[in-house]
């Protein structure tokens, strides 16, 4: 039983219970960044990506911002000085 209790504290501590804001923060800041930084960096490169739409197969090259240009970018270098 003391086992099924330690994890559920387990749990709450690994999703921040317990922590500061600041940590909070720059956490969600840093995953925001990392996930629009993905995204740059294949536009950058060129990625190859194989959409299935209406099951079908479709090879082509990445060429989509998450909202836009400026608007990625923009994230991207505000979450870094964050």
């Amino acid at each position: 039983m003391e086992l099924k209790a330690n994890s559920g504290l387990n749990i709450a501590k690994i999703l921040g219970h317990g922590s500061t804001s600041s940590l909070i923060v720059s956490s969600a800041a840093f995953a925001l960044i990392l996930f629009f930084y993905i995204f740059t960096v294949g536009l950058y490169f060129h990625v190859f990506v194989s959409p299935l739409e209406n099951r079908m197969n479709y090879h082509e090259r990445f060429t989509t911002y998450t909202i836009n240009e400026f608007v990625d970018q923009l994230v991207i270098v505000y979450g870094t000085v964050l």
